[in-house]
């Protein structure tokens, strides 16, 4: 059978990348663009991105999962990545995300547990859409936090450079609480306040447990 990437087209909310100082996307305008966003997303494109060869491809790669942007994360440091950022997106509406298991289930890859929690975006996400809602610098091991949702508190773990020598109004057992923080990060990058993001992007990042 052909391969056909719409076959594995996928929705999700809430992406997150985590890029170092060789892996950036960014371009100087604030977009994050493939390296080759023009290549044909045809099974070659994807078993290269996969793969990670060094042939550019028509891809970025995002986190569906805040632990394993974190996992990630630490990688990298452990790797001596500098600049490292993880980076949250808006992905609701977007029309070329697709999900990565699949497709390298039905390639033959290797291990399928590397591709969890993963989802590819083809081409660029332009910063003129607003879609990218916050950077946490990643340079640091991650602190407890609080996240206050409908009421409730949620534990998370944040890389801490997101909350150094910053004043933190509150904190709930002992931990800070960065709710507020976080909607200032998303206001600053999106231009509105309100819950239809924060409260899906709190959900992505908190611990199920509330207290």
């Amino acid at each position: 059978m052909a391969f056909d990437l719409q076959t594995y087209r996928c929705q999700r909310s809430i992406g997150f990348r985590v890029e170092a100082h060789g892996n950036c996307t960014f371009d100087k305008h604030g977009n994050m663009i493939a390296r080759n966003p023009w290549r044909t997303g045809d099974a070659q494109a994807c078993r290269d991105h996969l793969q990670w060869t060094r042939r550019e491809g028509p891809f970025i790669s995002f986190f569906t999962s805040w632990k394993a942007a974190l996992r990630r994360q630490q990688f990298m440091l452990s790797r001596g990545a500098e600049e490292v950022v993880i980076v949250a997106v808006w992905l609701e509406g977007l029309t070329l995300v697709y999900d990565a298991l699949q497709i390298a289930r039905d390639l033959g890859l290797g291990n399928l547990d590397w591709f969890r929690n993963e989802v590819l975006v083809h081409g660029a996400i332009y910063a003129d859409n607003y879609r990218i809602l916050a950077i946490f610098p990643g340079n640091e091991n991650t602190k407890e936090v609080v996240l206050h949702l409908d009421g409730l508190n949620r534990r998370a773990r944040i890389p801490g450079e997101f909350i150094d020598g910053v004043s933190i109004k509150r904190t709930i057992g002992g931990m800070p609480d960065v709710t507020e923080l976080l909607q200032d990060e998303i206001y600053s990058l999106t231009g509105t306040r309100g819950d239809a993001k924060l409260n899906p992007l709190v959900l992505s990042m908190a611990d199920g447990e509330y207290f």
